[in-house]
């Protein structure tokens, strides 16, 4: 089999979407750095704290249904821009503010900004690239997230420790600030160039459909699931790791390190299912949960054996949850490219995770209490997953049906 040559322009899409997203993680991510000191100086306590990423998971979900749709009307080019320049602003402005009231809407009015990207981004995987070559494209920009946690974790744990949390802030608004002119200079790319495989003009629409209807409301149950553990982990496996582990100052950097290389690892994971399960996007997912939900027992388990030896299972258990972001959120939006709908269903998608994830920042931190009962944390886990499971079983299966309508509008288009 011949492998198929990327063309200059290719390449370039892949660089400048790699290098925005990445970007957009440091400016995001920056906030779970700084949020101790940034509380301490403004004499916040937990409560408002958790307040203010909430902000930032409820109107980043909300933006995601709201330029999902935008995201197929306008070129990626200008969406892109925007939600860049404007993050880098509303970043350097919270750097230089001591109200809590300014910083809780800059980092709401940031989430809104920065869903302008996501979905464009994937929009243009579907529009530019080939299906083989969308394996690969996928893959590759899941890899940006990897970057934008050792950017968001270690590059501001340096800068918080060393000139204090401000800067913590100012330098991704920088970098976001003219990284979102270079886009706009360089990304000239639009809709008339896209991939032959990509319909122009809409199918009827999916909600004449009722098989679609109800995988799209099966996946969006899901995908809330999906949200609500992967966002409880992401959140609280830092500090589990410092806190069960008993890990010295001297370490935290190592750790911040660790933890998105386990990440990487679980995206390793993905690719090969994927790979050895010829395309099957779906099983992955199923076979990527159940192993999930057996570490997640295992991580129980351990409780009773060293408190590193649960670290370590919950690390492990967290590149499983991680690894399947790009089957969530890249690969299932690209089964609708034959109803030119990517972008709106991306954002759909990544609605319903972040509407699980400003849940379960609430719920979890409430079953964790103030004296951080892991065991009761863990136990949580464990019930998301398995209801999860089921989820997961309910859209394979469905999506066996699924495949029929699409094998039908593909032979009526031929």
């Amino acid at each position: 089999m011949v492998q198929e040559r990327y063309t200059r322009d290719q390449k370039m899409i892949v660089v400048l979407c790699m290098i925005a997203y990445t970007v957009l993680y440091f400016m995001r991510l920056n906030i779970s750095v700084a949020l101790t000191d940034l509380g301490a100086e403004m004499a916040l306590d937990r409560a408002q704290q958790g307040a203010i990423t909430s902000a930032f998971f409820w109107s980043y979900a909300v933006g995601q249904l709201i330029n999902g749709y935008l995201g197929e009307r306008f070129p990626a080019r200008y969406m892109v821009f925007i939600g860049l320049f404007a993050s880098g602003i509303l970043n350097a402005v919270l750097s230089f503010t001591d109200s809590y009231a300014v910083t809780l809407f800059c980092w709401g009015l940031n989430g809104l900004f920065q869903s302008m990207l996501w979905s464009p981004i994937v929009k243009c995987t579907a529009l530019h690239f080939s299906e083989k070559q969308r394996v690969v494209v996928s893959f590759a920009l899941s890899i940006t997230q990897v970057l934008g946690y050792i950017l968001g974790w270690t590059v501001s744990y340096v800068l918080n420790t060393s000139v204090g949390w401000r800067y913590v802030f100012r330098a991704p608004a920088i970098l976001g600030i003219v990284f979102a002119v270079v886009w706009f200079v360089l990304f000239r790319y639009s809709s008339g160039d896209a991939s032959p495989s990509v319909r122009k003009e809409k199918g009827a629409s999916l909600l004449q459909r009722p098989v679609l209807v109800v995988f799209l409301g099966i996946l969006a149950v899901y995908s809330i699931v999906f949200g609500l553990v992967k966002s409880s982990i992401d959140t609280w496996l830092p500090t589990m790791l410092t806190d069960l582990g008993k890990l010295p100052e001297s370490a935290i950097l190592v750790t911040l390190l660790f933890v998105p290389m386990l990440n990487f690892a679980g995206i390793l994971v993905s690719k090969m299912l994927v790979k050895r399960l010829k395309g099957d996007i779906y099983k992955s997912i199923l076979s990527l949960w159940l192993g999930a939900l057996i570490i997640s027992i295992a991580s129980l388990i351990l409780f009773r054996v060293h408190p590193i030896a649960v670290v370590c299972a919950v690390s492990i258990l967290f590149g499983f949850v991680y690894g399947q972001t790009p089957l969530f959120t890249s690969f299932i939006p690209l089964d609708f490219a034959k109803w030119n709908c990517v972008s709106t269903v991306t954002g759909f998608i990544d609605f319903a995770i972040y509407l699980g994830a400003g849940i379960t920042g609430i719920v979890s931190g409430i079953v964790l209490g103030d004296d951080y009962d892991w065991v009761a944390l863990g136990t949580y886990w464990l019930i998301v997953l398995a209801v999860g499971m089921v989820f997961a079983l309910g859209v394979y299966l469905w999506h066996i049906r699924l495949r029929k309508v699409i094998n039908q509008e593909e032979s009526e288009w031929d």
